[in-house]
């Protein structure tokens, strides 16, 4: 199914008109840069008008040389850049958001992504590298968020995880078919996920790297939206919770994190030891997250 989907795309990608393909490459060169279409008219030193930019995005007309020198240099972009043909679409995106954003900024982080899945996926294909994902849920439904702790031990068992915390995290997704990318943007974003030409992609921020443990926690989120989406019908906090803990037990199995606790379930968990836990480079866990945990199993 997903070949075809792919095969079909791409006989479309082969007929796309060059005046499409410039219009979508420079509205995408300009949302990559944060610009407006006065903004990046003002930045050629006025030898285009923003009108003039709005047809050549709407495929209306093409620009001449002069204008094409002065728009890539505006926009730092190669000459052939405008006119490669989209090979990936960027879809079913979900941000994972701290605060709200303009269009003006997910334009920007969309097209930053869209233009490296483009190259990741061209390499792989060039090199023969291409890894096919495989959906490890298959067959699994989750009803509600208590559910997320089977569908981390169903997909460690089928990557061959193991039962000890996750040491290296990037090297499980990428290993397993899901495609990450770091971008730099600010604080207002901690990572999204989505498809890009049947991949699925997970985009983190490199704010995050001064914050390991959340990192590698956002990082398993936002793999546990393209995950579980397809195998249940839960939405808003619920589907958040039912994330969060798929992301913790994928980070800790249950039976580590008891170890890790001392196995004695009702006695108060001094800050200490929650401390030590936390400094061990292959349990790294939010604290907030680790605290949640403790009292879910506490609780039962």
């Amino acid at each position: 199914m997903k070949e075809s989907m792919r095969n079909s795309r791409g006989d479309d990608m082969q007929h796309q008109n060059p005046k499409e393909i410039f219009g979508r490459r420079l509205e995408q060169a300009r949302r990559m840069r944060g610009m407006s279409l006065r903004g990046l008219s003002e930045a050629t030193g006025d030898k285009v008008s923003y009108n003039a930019i709005h047809r050549y995005e709407c495929g209306d007309m093409m620009p001449g040389d002069e204008v094409l020198l002065a728009l890539a240099d505006a926009l730092d972009k190669p000459l052939d850049f405008f006119f490669r043909p989209f090979a990936v679409e960027l879809t079913g995106v979900q941000f994972r958001k701290k605060s709200a954003m303009g269009a003006k900024t997910t334009g920007a982080i969309e097209g930053m992504a869209t233009d490296f899945f483009e190259r990741y996926l061209e390499i792989e294909q060039t090199l023969g590298l291409s890894l096919e994902f495989n959906d490890p849920l298959t067959g699994i439904s989750l009803r509600k968020p208590e559910d997320a702790e089977k569908a981390a031990e169903a997909v460690r068992s089928k990557w061959n995880l193991g039962e000890d915390p996750l040491p290296n995290v990037m090297e499980a997704l990428e290993g397993n078919g899901i495609k990450v990318f770091e971008v730099e943007v600010p604080e207002d974003l901690d990572g999204f996920s989505g498809w890009a030409d049947g991949h699925p992609v997970v985009v983190l921020v490199s704010w995050l790297n001064r914050d390991l443990p959340r990192k590698r926690f956002t990082a398993l989120h936002e793999a546990a939206h393209l995950l579980i989406h397809p195998h249940s019908k839960l939405q808003g906090k619920e589907l958040e919770s039912c994330c969060h803990r798929f992301a913790g037990a994928m980070l800790i199995p249950r039976k580590a994190f008891v170890a890790e606790l001392g196995g004695f379930r009702h006695r108060i968990i001094a800050a200490d030891r929650l401390e030590q836990m936390m400094a061990k480079k292959a349990t790294r866990l939010p604290l907030a997250e680790c605290r949640q945990r403790i009292r879910r199993w506490q609780s039962q």
